[in-house]
């Protein structure tokens, strides 16, 4: 979160200006879950909005046009039947808000993390090919977190000698996937990013990292999460069940061992905005045996 009075009041007095020149600001509250960026529920009078400012000076750096990537996938995700924030106002490079800013409209409902049954994974599936079925026409274009010749087996892991197996494999079979099966994805896709009100999905969350790029990176980063959050029945389970709906889509384990190594070296730990939301149960000691278990699970499908 902003760290100091006189950045939050030049974020507030932009916002204002964007929105309501003449009115005040009834309630400012900072929204959990955020891990990267500032984010903001705003009431304005009788509208709500929601804030993000990207206060990550590294982030920054590595991408500059952070904002400007959050607020075109808004847009384009206007034209869908998918409920998704509006984009309301955007402050590029910070000149009037302080930092980068992105001002867009609140949609209802918040993250839902108890146990998910075939229902519940069943419209995260369906929500996931909604967003696959967009025009594949956008500026940014997938790319990996990590050097693939840089991944190394990580030492810490009870079965290393897997680990050198996937990562040789992986290496050996990359260019048989490299721009394959490529449509409009969310590229952050997983239950911390969709809202839910009555056991219902009301919408999804956190576009700035979409792209085009390969359908097997939503698919595999969401059952990442998803074996980590519940274990790999749950991920497999999705699995089946996105495959129900995406009739094209042929699975390969290979974007799921790409996944899985963008959390490489760790080992992984309990990840800090599924504790904002009330997560409750996990360790870093379970979180490690899930990974390794989802790992194993992923390789013995090559």
């Amino acid at each position: 979160m902003i760290n100091n009075e006189e950045n939050l009041e030049r974020a507030k007095k932009w916002l204002l200006q964007t929105t309501h020149p003449r009115s005040t600001i009834r309630s400012y509250t900072p929204l959990l879950g955020a891990t990267s960026s500032s984010l903001y529920k705003v009431e304005v009078d009788d509208d709500t909005y929601v804030l993000r400012l990207y206060t990550n000076q590294e982030w920054n750096e590595q991408e500059p046009d952070l904002a400007f990537h959050e607020a075109s996938s808004l847009n384009k995700m206007g034209s869908s039947s998918l409920q998704t924030p509006q984009m309301i106002a955007v402050d590029e490079m910070g000149e009037q808000a302080g930092y980068p800013a992105v001002l867009m409209t609140k949609v209802p409902g918040k993250a839902q993390l108890s146990p998910m049954d075939q229902n519940a994974l069943s419209q995260l599936a369906k929500t996931l090919h909604s967003i696959h079925s967009m025009e594949v026409d956008f500026k940014w274009t997938y790319s990996s977190y990590y050097e693939m010749e840089a991944l190394q087996a990580p030492k810490w892991s009870y079965q290393e000698n897997v680990w050198k197996k996937a990562i040789e494999y992986t290496k050996r079979v990359q260019s048989d996937y490299t721009g394959q099966d490529v449509t409009f994805i969310h590229r952050d896709y997983h239950p911390m990013n969709v809202l839910w009100d009555d056991q219902k999905i009301t919408g999804v969350v956190d576009w700035v990292n979409a792209c085009i790029g390969p359908r097997g990176v939503d698919v595999g980063h969401c059952r990442l999460n998803l074996a980590l959050l519940y274990g790999v029945e749950i991920a497999d389970q999705f699995l089946l069940e996105y495959e129900k709906v995406a009739e094209s889509f042929t699975y390969h384990p290979y974007w799921d061992l790409r996944m899985i190594f963008e959390f490489l070296p760790g080992p992984p730990t309990v990840y800090q905005g599924w504790l904002d939301v009330g997560v409750t149960g996990l360790t870093d000691r379970r979180i490690e045996q899930r990974f390794e278990a989802y790992m194993r699970s992923v390789w013995e499908r090559i």
